[in-house]
C-alpha cells in the first residue's frame, strides 16, 4: 500500500515538473468566472467539493484534486472581489445621493446595488 502511494506521489511530482516546463498557456486555469452569478455558482459548488475532500484522508490524488479545484475558486474570488468593490461603491453613491436628495441617482445606483445583492443571495 505504501509503495503504491509512493509511486503515485513520484508520478504526481513528475507530472507537475513536466507541467512547469510547459509554457503558461498550458497551465491549468480553472473554470471562468466572467460574471458575478457564475462566480457565486462556482464558489458554492467548488467549496462543497473542497469540503468533501477535506473530510477524507488526504492522499496525493486528493491533494492534486484540491490543487486543481483551487484554480476555479481563485477565479471566483477574484470576480467576487471586483464585484463587491463595485457593490460597495454603488451603495456609497446611494448614500451620498440620499444626503443631497438626488432621487435619480438613488434609483440608478440603488437598482444596481439591489441587483448585485440579489445575485449574492442566490
Amino acid at each position: 500500500m505504501k509503495i503504491n502511494q509512493l509511486l503515485i506521489t513520484i508520478m504526481l511530482v513528475f507530472i507537475s515538473a513536466l507541467s512547469l516546463a510547459e509554457d503558461d498557456y498550458s497551465h491549468a486555469k480553472g473554470l471562468p468566472a466572467d460574471t458575478l452569478a457564475q462566480a457565486v455558482a462556482n464558489y458554492d459548488l467548488y467549496n462543497q467539493k473542497f469540503a468533501a475532500l477535506l473530510k477524507q484522508e488526504l492522499t496525493p490524488e486528493s491533494m492534486h484534486e484540491i490543487h486543481m479545484l483551487s484554480y476555479t475558486l481563485e477565479n471566483a474570488l477574484e470576480t467576487m472581489a471586483a464585484e463587491l468593490s463595485q457593490h460597495r461603491d454603488d451603495l456609497e453613491r446611494v448614500h451620498k445621493a440620499s444626503e443631497t436628495m438626488k432621487a435619480d441617482q438613488i434609483i440608478k445606483f440603488g437598482n444596481k446595488y439591489l441587483d448585485t445583492s440579489s445575485t449574492l443571495r442566490q
